[in-house]
């Protein structure tokens, strides 16, 4: 990939997580960051690409400091408007897109954790 990683090729915190399902499962008391099956996109190509932008732009919820939960509707049109903007913001969408596909086959939204 390009753009995004995976949780094992991560190296600092500095990142934006995609994690499949809702946010909140808990191990000893403690959320998970992280999750192997995660996505992670760097808070510098966030910014540089204008993908966080778009995101702001296309989720009327996106909390780039927070938690964001996108449906599979809400990822079909956010995916759909990437496409014809096209650049950098398509290219990471298209990157995404074969990640959320396999999330939707066993949960109903994946989770954008931001900084």
């Amino acid at each position: 990939m390009k753009y995004c990683i995976t949780a094992a090729e991560r190296c600092g915190t500095c990142y934006h997580e995609f994690q499949r399902g809702k946010f909140g499962k808990f191990f000893w008391n403690k959320t998970q960051f992280w999750e192997e099956d995660s996505l992670l996109l760097h808070d510098d190509l966030m910014r540089s690409s204008g993908f966080g932008a778009f995101l702001g732009a296309q989720l009327p919820n996106y909390a780039p400091f927070g938690i964001t939960y996108v449906t599979q509707i809400q990822w079909q049109n956010l995916f759909l408007a990437a496409q014809q903007q096209g650049g950098a913001v398509a290219e990471i969408a298209g990157e995404i897109d074969s990640w959320a596909q396999e999330a939707f086959q066993s949960h109903t939204m994946f989770t954008i954790l931001g900084m």
